[in-house]
């Protein structure tokens, strides 16, 4: 199944989305460098040698809440936090409360309506944010994380946040990732890889 083919429009919105239950129920794998999804793979568990072989990495995620996330360790909080795995943000986003004392920020407007009616302020990273996935380092540049606050967004406590990010689209096409819902591991592979 092709996936993807966004409307090239600024402002012009897919009229559906398939949720992690859908993708989960349906052992589907999204690979973000071909632009296909399949579905009923295999679950057997075990990693992908073929794409092992090709050089790409891989980290097991996991699924509560009807949420897929990894636990991503970001050097500005000395730890990691849970972060969704997918394609619900074209870039990366992240909780601007988690990260408000971390690293510093500047406004770029407000979000506009959220669901539950509120409108939260967004604010961009001044400086670059460093953060390590199954060993590997990255950095998004400055100016290209967007950070708001997800529990005003949600309408929910700071308390009940899950999780405190997403990676985004953007992430998953220059990492040429596969996620595997049947077995529940993102793979990822920088560009110049094999």
């Amino acid at each position: 199944v092709r996936v993807f083919d966004w409307p090239a429009e600024e402002g012009k919105a897919a009229q559906g989305m398939l949720g992690i239950d859908f993708l989960k129920n349906e052992k589907c794998r999204i690979d973000f460098a071909r632009e296909e999804m399949e579905i009923g793979v295999a679950a057997d568990g075990e990693p992908d040698k073929v794409l092992l072989d090709k050089g790409y990495s891989f980290v097991e995620f996991f699924v509560e809440k009807s949420e897929g996330y990894l636990n991503v360790y970001f050097d500005a909080l000395a730890r990691e936090i849970p972060v969704t795995v997918g394609t619900v943000s074209s870039g990366c986003t992240l909780d601007a409360v988690t990260f408000r004392d971390r690293i510093e920020l500047e406004s770029a407007g407000s979000r506009g309506h959220s669901p539950s009616g509120t409108t939260p302020q967004v604010y961009l990273n001044k400086a670059p944010v460093s953060f390590r996935i199954a060993g590997q380092a990255f950095e998004i540049p400055c100016g290209e994380a967007r950070l708001y606050s997800f529990a005003e967004y949600e309408n929910v406590s700071q308390a009940e946040l899950f999780p405190f990010g997403i990676l985004g689209r953007d992430w998953m096409k220059e990492n040429n990732a596969v996620i595997d819902y049947a077995n529940n591991f993102l793979y990822f592979r920088r560009s110049g890889g094999k």
